[in-house]
């Protein structure tokens, strides 16, 4: 459950994680011919700047409206499966299945798993999408791919995409996307965020990690008391961009 007084560290960097997820979400909304990751997040930038814009004209009186918006255009291009299943660490791999005994326990482990990465999804969603509606103007720059990266889009290996997000700190907010083709449909979908070295993905790894161990490997437990308020990472973030910001003045 989300906090009633969200920190100001925290409240600052949901809303940059919700833009840098919005970035993403509005892919579908584009013309097929966009190919490459680096293509899809060049593009959309301004569709998502005007779903923002939209949707502070009806937020307080229909939330659950943008919500739906919001998780409506993620769906598409989130690996949440992939995502949520890599946050649960070994509990989500297949040795753990596999150390399963009966298929009472493998059946209900599915369900687990399910349950876990709807969860995973609906705190993202609602944590970090109301963060959006704060965000104006911000100029975004999307660094162009290295060779290295071209060869492994071709390859249909994942890659890093990196951003450049400019606000009212002298140096630019540094994003890499971790990016993968899906294995069926080959489009490049989102399943990890880097922000100016904080790993997300790890964050919540260790997260759900720590809830394990205190609820002694009851899953349903660690579901039921999920959150998706990273505090660490939140403090941990904001500290970094701070001091590359001063060593930025600071500079001759």
């Amino acid at each position: 459950m989300m906090a009633n007084s969200p920190t100001p560290v925290f409240t600052f960097t949901a809303r940059m994680f919700a833009l840098l997820m919005a970035v993403f979400a509005a892919a579908p909304l584009w013309a097929q011919d966009v190919k490459t990751p680096h293509q899809v997040v060049e593009a959309t930038t301004q569709t998502v700047l005007k779903v923002i814009q939209d949707g502070k004209s009806y937020f307080d009186k229909e939330p659950d409206r943008f919500y739906r918006e919001v998780e409506g255009v993620l769906g598409p291009i989130v690996d949440f499966d992939g995502f949520s299943r890599s946050v649960m660490g070994r509990y989500g791999g297949p040795q753990y299945f596999r150390g399963l005994k009966t298929p009472e326990e493998k059946k209900h482990y599915a369900e687990q798993v399910k349950r876990f990465s709807d969860t995973f999804k609906n705190g993202l969603v609602r944590t970090y999408g109301k963060g959006l509606l704060t965000f104006e103007g911000q100029k975004i720059e999307v660094v162009p791919p290295r060779q290295g990266d071209i060869d492994r889009v071709k390859k249909g290996t994942p890659v890093d995409v990196t951003q450049q997000i400019h606000g009212s700190a002298d140096a630019p907010y540094v994003v890499r996307y971790k990016m993968r083709p899906d294995s069926k449909t080959k489009e490049w979908k989102l399943r990890n965020v880097t922000i100016e070295d904080i790993n997300v993905g790890q964050v919540y790894r260790s997260q759900f990690e720590s809830a394990a161990k205190k609820y002694n490997g009851d899953l349903d437990k660690v579901i039921d008391s999920w959150t998706v308020e990273p505090q660490e990472f939140s403090k941990e973030a904001f500290k970094k961009q701070k001091d590359k910001a001063d060593n930025t003045k600071a500079a001759p």
